[in-house]
């Protein structure tokens, strides 16, 4: 018992620690690979054991805040977003609550970042998304084996918002999009409701993906929102009744 609370201590005052350092590292403050402190200086300045210390960094260590580097202390850096989320995503869908939060986010920034894409994307951009989009077209048409026309429509929402040229935007919507489609992967079998049915969805998705292309080429921010908002409803829709229990599955299918 006693060595419980005392790890439980020691968690607090790391905790508290890292939260000190943190402060520090964002008041100055500190570009990527600066010299920080010490842990010995550390130690003294906040009048803490080695052992918090140690623990404190580890905290920030695995932020990606600081970094330790053999005969120069801890050195600032400066932290990867999308890593840190695409580390996290997949523990984040442990419920049916969860999961619909990540189609909810992934909704937002497909529909909210249209009117960047209409505004930076390059003609060569939106000729590549074209030839993506025929090629899962094409793949329907040819009833090309399902993963193979899932990787073509992730490889279209990949580059529809690396079209707004924003690196978080689309890095985050890229972490995104691969969790859907690994979901996906895994669930080929409950996709399917029917092989009709499937056809019939994927010849929807390939009309939305030239809609959706031809609206970005003519630089239409109202008509690419209608589009995107059409399309991205109805594949998040989708993976969210995958989601579910056969018996929903197939009272939506009906609808």
């Amino acid at each position: 018992m006693q060595s419980l609370v005392k790890q439980n201590d020691n968690d607090s005052l790391a905790d508290k620690l890292a939260s000190k350092i943190r402060r520090k590292l964002q008041a100055k403050p500190f570009r990527d690979g600066d010299i920080f402190m010490t842990e010995a200086q550390v130690a003294t300045e906040f009048d803490v054991s080695r052992t918090i210390v140690r623990e404190a960094v580890s905290r920030l260590r695995a932020l990606g805040i600081l970094e330790g580097r053999q005969g120069k202390g801890l050195v600032a850096r400066r932290p990867d977003l999308i890593r840190l989320i695409s580390e996290s995503v997949p523990s984040l869908a442990g419920s049916e609550d969860d999961f619909r939060e990540l189609i909810d986010l992934r909704y937002v920034l497909e529909v909210g970042g249209i009117e960047l894409v209409v505004a930076n994307a390059t003609p060569a951009q939106i000729d590549k998304l074209e030839s993506i989009a025929t090629k899962f077209a094409e793949a329907v048409k040819s009833d090309m084996e399902t993963a193979k026309q899932i990787q073509w429509d992730l490889q279209f929402h990949t580059l529809l918002l690396e079209m707004t040229h924003s690196t978080l935007v689309s890095g985050l919507n890229k972490v995104l999009a691969r969790f859907f489609e690994s979901h996906a992967v895994r669930n080929l079998s409950s996709n399917d409701l029917s092989s009709k049915s499937a056809r019939k969805k994927q010849e929807s998705t390939a009309k939305q993906h030239f809609e959706l292309v031809s609206a970005i080429r003519a630089r239409d921010v109202e008509r690419s929102r209608c589009a995107i908002t059409t399309h991205i409803h109805c594949y998040l829709r989708h993976h969210a009744l995958v989601n579910q229990p056969v018996e929903s599955q197939l009272a939506e299918a009906v609808d």
